[in-house]
């Protein structure tokens, strides 16, 4: 086994490939026109749409993975590429987002002789393979540096979400809806005290 290099953690972390990136439309439009954006960016972009509430007017997703974020009279449509899309999420994987979610602070940490883990507090870390193979599909979102802060990424939610809906035999429509309630409450803002 040869452990994870930092470097090539941080370049795959900030890579444009389609395999792991989220495409949104330049032109909502001109179908077809896309544009390629990092998971860092497409969770960025739904948590930024999130902050401004009072413009976002829905939101809605599909089973395979696409979610459309309305603002309006505009939207903005992220789509996975191929190996981001749900049915690629492993048990092992979606048990790994778990711990990562639940732990707040989860972290990129860089031991020489082991390899860069995701360290998760008091629920342990996540070996080096595994957080190699999280990065690389797009499940969870980071810039890939030593001590960057760890979180599940929009990928990583739809994911998580549309596993669920396999083990209870819920499909299609039904499906759709609940990834976009999972979206919704993930990436809402807390509201302010009064």
């Amino acid at each position: 086994m040869i452990k994870n290099d930092l470097t090539a953690l941080v370049a795959r972390a900030a890579k444009f490939t389609s395999h792991r990136a989220y495409h949104y439309d330049a032109d909502p439009m001109v179908e077809g026109i896309t544009t390629p954006v990092t998971v860092l960016e497409a969770t960025a972009l739904v948590r930024d749409h999130f902050a401004r509430r009072d413009s976002l007017s829905s939101v809605k997703a599909e089973a395979y993975g696409a979610v459309t974020l309305s603002l309006g009279s505009s939207r903005i449509r992220l789509e996975p590429g191929f190996h981001a899309r749900p049915k690629y999420l492993t048990a092992r994987q979606a048990s790994d987002l778990l711990i990562i979610s639940t732990s707040g602070h989860a972290k990129l940490q860089n031991l020489s002789k082991r390899g860069t883990v995701i360290a998760c507090g008091l629920h342990g870390t996540i070996p080096p393979a595994a957080t190699e193979k999280l990065i690389e599909r797009g499940w969870i979102a980071t810039t890939g540096a030593d001590g960057a802060p760890v979180e599940v990424s929009l990928a990583g939610t739809v994911a998580l979400t549309w596993r669920v809906c396999k083990t209870q035999n819920i499909t299609g429509e039904r499906c759709a809806e609940q990834i976009a309630e999972a979206v919704h409450d993930v990436y809402r803002p807390e509201p302010a005290d009064a």
